[in-house]
């Protein structure tokens, strides 16, 4: 009933082997690069992060994130699983941008009801429709 396993966009077993090869050079390589776009890009498909208009925004944050994270996977632990790791930086990434905006958005929200509340105060103009009066 489950999902098919072995049926991965990104493979774990040349995922590992990349952030060896990261981690013995320093160098991110094009391969390693590629599987990081692609998990934050199928990462943003998800069903309650889709939808946004700023969805560029949060494959750029969780790139970065994720590129700052490689350092911390231990990859000599048995049961590293840098897939997942990286999926929950991804994941983490997106929510700490959609707070920001949501932060911008009650704030600009705030400063245009003010200043609606201000004009009609000193100029007497009513922005409310006629059956809200």
């Amino acid at each position: 009933m489950g999902r098919k396993r072995g049926n991965y966009y990104v493979n774990p077993d040349d995922l590992k082997e990349d952030l060896l090869e990261y981690q013995s050079t320093g160098i991110i390589s094009t391969e390693l690069g590629n599987k990081l776009i692609l998990i934050a890009e199928r990462f943003s498909r998800k069903w309650n992060f889709k939808n946004y208009s700023y969805k560029d925004d949060f494959i750029g944050d969780a790139i970065l994130r994720m590129v700052t994270q490689l350092d911390k996977i231990d990859l000599s632990h048995p049961k590293c699983n840098p897939f997942t790791y990286l999926s929950i930086t991804c994941e983490n990434a997106i929510k700490a941008n959609l707070n920001k905006e949501n932060k911008y958005k009650r704030v600009k929200d705030n400063l245009t009801e003010y200043f609606f509340n201000e004009i009609e105060q000193n100029e007497g103009i009513s922005f409310k429709k006629n059956d809200e009066e």
